[in-house]
């Protein structure tokens, strides 16, 4: 086990072997053995790799921190995803001795709240990571640790597919009395199932999960996720109304120092102020959050395409600058092709403000390139489809005006079934 850490620690700092080996005064093939499990390590060995990574300079053979308080206390941490609370597991690592896989699970767990980070090992981390959570002979809980990191990386590179994957090999880890953990990682594969397009099933799954959330002790954790999600599938399918009354729970609920549930809690507020006119949320107060937090990497990776939701929404009120000043909150941050349709139906939207048709035109036939773009949000499709029918007809272009209309008509019988486009 001291060898993975080893391993562990320098995939980590981004060095190969041959630097490691060097700065340990000891052959590569040597430090190859070690790493392997192999060998094990010398006294020096053990210092020298104290010294380099800041690591306990001994572990305990037998446990003398309690792994059912231990590993609870460390998932509850990381469920937070706040990158600060890093530091609190960095500090009980030093303060406590603990087993080598105590540590190195908890070093795992730690690390997967900075995937996004650019990792010059990345293809060996994952490889690494992969031996261990498919060893059975290792015990659970490090085995789950590299399973979530694997489950992160896999959510901020907006790879759902991976995600789903590890999402299902972790909770099938998960024990018969770890409920709360079991809810928790339903909650997360949902959120994945949503993001993947699943939406049909995503609403069965749903139910199935609000009966066992209702089974806990503290529900209230977990009904701001579950009340966002079906808000999210109540929008999907039209209801409106019905949706105000999930995201409105989620405005009502107690503050919260949890990150998550803070981003759950923004997103909803931009949901009711983008669909619907039953309750609009302060829009002051809605851009505050999003300033505060603006240099929260995590925070605002989810937030961003909400973001351009909420400008588009202004530019239909008729309020241009104040939605070119929202927008230019989501500048500084990268868009994955999944979340570009958000940005670029408030970029068709605001060359239509400034009358630029030409932009207006490319936009949105690259908008339908994909059909995907589509699936994830018809509404705003069929916006695009009815704007460019409004611009044509101006144009007196009644051939393209009949094409976008007929594309309207798709969408609707599509995703709407009879309903009336009006």
């Amino acid at each position: 086990m001291i060898g993975r850490i080893i391993r562990w620690k320098r995939l980590m700092a981004g060095w190969s072997m041959n630097a490691l080996a060097k700065r340990m005064h000891i052959t590569v093939s040597h430090l190859s053995n070690i790493e392997k499990g192999r060998r094990k390590p010398s006294i020096e060995i053990e210092i020298w790799v104290s010294e380099i990574f800041n690591l306990p300079t001994h572990f305990s053979e037998v446990e003398k921190v309690d792994s059912e308080c231990f590993y609870p206390w460390i998932k509850q941490i990381v469920s937070e995803e706040d990158f600060d609370k890093i530091a609190l597991i960095r500090r009980i690592q030093k303060e406590k001795t603990l087993t080598p896989q105590q540590y190195l699970a908890s070093d795992i767990f730690a690390h997967s709240l900075t995937t996004f980070t650019r990792k010059k090992k990345q293809k060996e981390i994952m490889e690494f990571l992969h031996t261990i959570y498919l060893n059975e002979s290792l015990d659970s809980e490090l085995r789950r640790a590299a399973l979530f990191y694997l489950l992160m990386n896999a959510l901020n590179k907006k790879q759902f597919d991976e995600a789903e994957k590890y999402a299902n090999r972790y909770i099938d880890l998960i024990k018969s009395d770890e409920q709360e953990e079991r809810v928790c990682m339903l909650l997360r594969r949902s959120m994945i199932q949503w993001n993947r397009g699943v939406r049909a099933d995503l609403l069965r799954t749903l139910t199935e999960i609000k009966s066992e959330i209702d089974q806990l002790e503290n529900p209230e954790n977990f009904l701001v996720a579950w009340n966002y999600l079906y808000g999210k599938c109540m929008i999907y399918y039209g209801f409106i109304d019905e949706a105000a009354h999930f995201l409105e729970k989620n405005i009502q609920q107690p503050k919260t120092e949890k990150q998550s549930k803070a981003v759950l809690e923004l997103i909803s507020k931009i949901l009711l102020f983008a669909y619907t006119d039953k309750i609009t949320p302060e829009k002051k107060s809605i851009i505050a959050t999003i300033k505060r937090n603006a240099a929260n990497h995590c925070f605002m990776l989810n937030v961003v395409p909400y973001i351009y939701t909420m400008a588009a929404s202004l530019l239909n009120f008729g309020k241009t600058e104040e939605a070119k000043q929202v927008a230019s909150l989501a500048e500084e941050y990268p868009l994955t092709s999944e979340d570009l349709p958000n940005r670029q139906f408030y970029l068709i939207l605001l060359n239509a403000k400034e009358e630029n048709q030409a932009v207006v035109e490319c936009l949105s036939e690259q908008y339908f390139e994909e059909e995907s773009r589509i699936a994830a949000n018809p509404f705003q499709a069929m916006d695009v489809c009815k704007l460019m029918i409004q611009h044509f007809e101006g144009k007196n272009q009644y051939k393209s005006a009949s094409k976008w209309g007929h594309l309207a008509t798709k969408i609707s019988t599509t995703y709407f079934g009879t309903r009336s486009l009006a």
